[in-house]
């Protein structure tokens, strides 16, 4: 069967099917006549079989692990705790820190370091938790639609609590200097 170039030659029937392949070697196209060409690699022994294919899965777990760090990092430094509420604002305000952080909702929810407690139970709740607090001292953070008479309500419990020092938690307003 002839060929051309070192194709083979496909039969003028159009019939897709079987291919002819010639019975000898191919050959490249410039290559002196009678040259055989192998396509077989020095390595390997002929057969299919002997080809393995691995994927090194190395680099795919170091890749995992450096996301995996970002997104324990990232997560952590988004995750705050208790309720989030809308600050009031103040001009001039003094870094306090909190032995006990004291929550109130514009709806009317209490919490005492991030645990949800009824109003009767709010004075036992302060006390417990400033008992086991280094400092005692309350940070109310209340929402600016608290209305002013529930948070001097919660901060008279806290000083009957015990809690010698108690605290209005507020952001600082735009353009106020420190």
């Amino acid at each position: 069967m002839p060929s051309t170039c070192g194709l083979p030659h496909w039969p003028a029937s159009g019939r897709i099917g079987r291919r002819s392949w010639p019975s000898r070697p191919l050959r490249t196209v410039g290559e002196k006549e009678g040259l055989p060409v192998s396509f077989k690699s020095v390595e390997s022994s002929g057969t299919d079989e002997d080809i393995v294919a691995e994927i090194n899965v190395t680099p795919l777990t170091d890749i995992f692990l450096v996301l995996l760090i970002i997104f324990m990092v990232t997560s952590t430094a988004l995750m705050q705790q208790g309720t989030a509420v809308q600050l009031p604002r103040a001009r001039a305000g003094q870094s306090v820190s909190p032995g006990v952080i004291i929550t109130a909702t514009a709806d009317g929810k209490v919490e005492v370091n991030g645990k949800q407690v009824p109003w009767p139970q709010l004075r036992e709740s302060i006390r417990a938790a400033l008992s086991h607090s280094e400092q005692p001292s309350v940070v109310l953070q209340g929402d600016r639609a608290v209305v002013l008479e529930r948070a001097v309500q919660i901060l008279t419990l806290a000083r009957e609590a015990g809690a010698e020092k108690v605290s209005i938690a507020t952001v600082p307003l735009e353009g106020a200097e420190h």
